[in-house]
C-alpha cells in the first residue's frame, strides 16, 4: 500500500474549545492552497483522503482534495493515540496497491512512520510522506517521498502567477 501520511496544516493555538477546535490559521491556508496547486499538476493518483475528526485535520482535507479528486472523508481512527493496529484496519479495505491518504496529528505521525521506517523524520504541520507498507503485522516499509510543505507552496505559488 502507498500510505500518503500527512499532518495538518498550520494551525492557531488551543482557545475556547479546545484542541480539537482549533482551525487552520490564515498562514496555514494559504500554503495548503498553493500546496494543492503543486499536488493536482503532479497528477498523483489518491484513491482515498481520510482525516482526523479534529477540525483543523477536516479542514486541512478540504483544502487538499480537490488536487486529488476525491471526497475527502473523516476517519475516527486518525483521531490522536492512532496506532498501526488502527491503520492496518484503514488499509483492510483497500487493494494492497492502493493511493491512500491519512491526515492526523503529532507525535502519533512521526512514531508510526519510525515503526514502519526506522526512520526520524520532522513531521512539520502540512508535510506528505509517502510511505510504501510492506506489512502492517510486523510493520515494514520504506519512505519513496516526502513532500515539504514550503517547497510545495513555492512551486504551487509559482504556477499561479502564470
Amino acid at each position: 500500500m502507498h500510505l500518503y501520511i500527512v499532518r495538518h496544516g498550520v494551525a492557531a493555538p488551543a482557545a475556547t474549545g479546545g484542541d480539537a477546535a482549533r482551525e487552520l490559521t490564515q498562514q496555514g491556508r494559504l500554503l495548503l492552497k498553493h500546496q494543492c496547486t503543486a499536488l493536482a499538476a503532479a497528477q498523483i493518483p489518491v484513491e482515498a483522503l481520510l482525516h482526523s475528526p479534529l477540525v483543523r485535520a477536516r479542514q486541512t482535507a478540504e483544502l487538499l482534495a480537490p488536487a486529488f479528486q476525491c471526497e475527502p472523508e473523516p476517519e475516527r481512527l486518525m483521531a490522536p493515540g492512532v496506532t498501526v493496529d488502527d491503520l492496518a484496519e484503514i488499509a483492510g479495505r483497500y487493494s494492497d496497491d492502493a493511493h491512500v491518504m491519512v491526515i492526523g496529528h503529532q507525535p502519533d505521525l512521526g512514531r508510526l512512520v519510525k515503526r514502519f521506517t526506522q526512520a526520524d523524520v520532522r513531521v512539520v504541520e502540512g508535510i506528505i510522506m509517502v510511505v510504501d507498507v510492506r506489512s502492517f503485522t510486523s510493520p515494514r516499509g520504506f519512505i519513496s517521498g516526502i513532500y515539504h510543505p514550503e517547497t510545495l507552496a513555492r512551486i504551487g505559488g509559482a504556477m499561479g502567477e502564470e
